[in-house]
């Protein structure tokens, strides 16, 4: 059933408009609607609410979202930065502001009074207005080239008017004719256009080629079609208002595919897209501005290859997702991975930090063992790990998890560096000669650093010469330790004035 009605036309006061009365009679009869729903995998959200008759839409390459109100004369703002949770009044100033359009250069354009399309720079901050047609004849839709022309429907005479910004937007060509009370207009990648026609229920395309002679009809059988926009891809977005429906036509094919995107909508109006193919409309009669959002796919996770070695082995094979090291021996690892490498036993050698890529390594048991300068980027622990460096600086850049490090030093090992220790079990243990630098505990704190498990259960100097483990400059900056450091003897007799051992937290 049809409901007529007029929303925003107050015949006794604005006498101006008067002769379009009857056409918005039309524009806003409304059919009984249903609740709001999306489909082909897109989410509606509503991004404004308790409006005042939001008709037009466009939205910047930001996306920022513009719209205007006819009831109000407003044109405003929703503003990506919030979460499109702040709206502002740009212009209170219009006579009645219908659709709306936006050129490169982020200045708007909007369809006002049904007879004249004025121009809001944004160069000024949205301040300056400037009136750039005043001779249109129903002009309820506005839409902007690559070169910044503009095009103009006409309702009553069924036109499209081109006004070309050379000169200033003095020079008005008549372009089409014969259109059933042209409504929307958008222009595409290539300049052509796209119109909906409110009565005889079409959607026409008009291509630029040959200087817009050419007008082909993509739909037919419309019910009342309003708003429309295309993607970069020249598939077609329109509102239906008939139907209370956003509809998509798609380019692959010839334009012979509709599909319906949403339905049971308020009164849908103006409609635009940004970058990202998220749809924005205007609900005049429900008083919202929403958007048909398609959600991010989720992330296809990587292979994992699971390799069971035997001591001896090596790994070279460069593999698209991660390496998952289960078998009980030791293995040379040269090759490279495009995910995390997990250690779960054994003893994996890698010679430098290439085949580690930037993704680091997930350690529930086993032991890392770098047998070149290594930086490991990340080292997460679930239970006890070791870290052991066969050569000088080894750098781990954070150490996280819930494990214990066991850091261990092999044949004249002098520099195990640790940037970051969030692990809640801490550095358990150092065995043979490391020498820590940079134990930074500013990502987290670590519970214990026990030295008393060191072999003589002492720590010494690097002047000493006997055969103790050397643990040598310990730095833990202050208020970062906020653990305990355990050592029953800290000798540092033998040395210069220079503190090696230092504990400021």
């Amino acid at each position: 059933m049809l409901i007529e009605f007029l929303l925003w036309i107050d015949i006794m006061k604005i006498h101006s408009v008067f002769k379009y009365c009857s056409a918005f009679v039309l524009v806003f009869g409304l059919s009984t609607k249903a609740d709001a729903t999306a489909y082909d995998g897109y989410e509606l959200e509503t991004i404004a609410s308790g409006l005042s008759q939001p008709y037009g839409v466009c939205v910047d390459s930001s996306k920022n979202v513009f719209f205007s109100e006819v009831d109000v004369h407003n044109l405003k703002e929703i503003l990506v930065s919030s979460g499109y949770t702040t709206t502002n009044t740009i212009t209170s100033s219009l006579t009645y502001s219908l659709g709306i359009c936006i050129d490169s250069a982020q200045n708007i354009y909007v369809a006002d009074g049904g007879n004249t399309i004025k121009q809001i720079l944004a160069s000024s901050g949205y301040t300056t207005i400037n009136t750039l047609v005043t001779s249109l004849n129903g002009c309820f839709a506005v839409g902007v080239d690559s070169s910044d022309n503009l095009y103009a429907t006409e309702y009553y005479d069924g036109r499209i008017k081109q006004i070309l910004a050379s000169g200033g937007y003095t020079t008005i060509n008549t372009i089409v004719t014969g259109l059933g009370k042209p409504q929307g207009i958008c222009v595409d990648n290539e300049n052509n256009l796209y119109v909906t026609e409110y009565n005889s229920g079409r959607l026409r395309q008009v291509l630029a080629s040959g200087g817009y002679t050419t007008v082909n009809i993509i739909a037919t059988g419309l019910s009342n079609p309003q708003g429309i926009c295309t993607d970069s891809s020249k598939n077609i977005y329109f509102s239906e208002y008939g139907t209370n429906s956003i509809k998509e036509i798609l380019a692959s094919g010839g334009y012979t595919t509709t599909n319906t995107l949403a339905t049971g909508l308020g009164g849908p109006m103006g409609l635009a897209i940004d970058s990202s193919n998220t749809l924005y409309f205007a609900e005049i009669a429900d008083h919202n501005v929403r958007r048909l959002v398609l959600p991010a796919p989720a992330p296809t996770a990587e292979p994992v290859l699971e390799v069971d070695f035997t001591d001896g082995g090596q790994f070279t094979a460069p593999i698209t997702g991660g390496v998952k090291f289960v078998g009980s021996g030791s293995c040379m690892f040269s090759g490279s991975a495009t995910s995390a490498i997990e250690i779960h036993q054994g003893n994996v050698k890698v010679a430098s930090a290439t085949p580690l890529g930037t993704h680091g390594v997930n350690m529930t048991g086993g032991s890392l063992e770098a047998t070149a300068a290594m930086t490991l980027p990340a080292l997460t622990m679930t239970n006890a790990a070791a870290v052991q460096a066969d050569a000088d600086n080894v750098h781990v850049a954070t150490a996280s998890g819930n494990g214990a490090l066991t850091l261990v030093g092999i044949a004249g090992t002098e520099k195990i560096y640790l940037d970051a220790v969030a692990s809640t079990g801490g550095v358990s243990s150092v065995t043979n000669p490391v020498h820590l630098t940079n134990l930074n505990a500013n990502a987290g704190t670590f519970n214990e650093l026990d030295l008393d498990s060191l072999p003589g259960s002492n720590v010494y100097g690097s002047g000493d010469t006997t055969a103790h483990t050397v643990v040598v400059g310990v730095d833990i900056p202050a208020g970062a330790f906020g653990g305990i450091l355990k050592a029953s003897v800290i000798n540092l007799s033998s040395h210069s004035l220079r503190q090696d051992v230092t504990a400021n937290g």
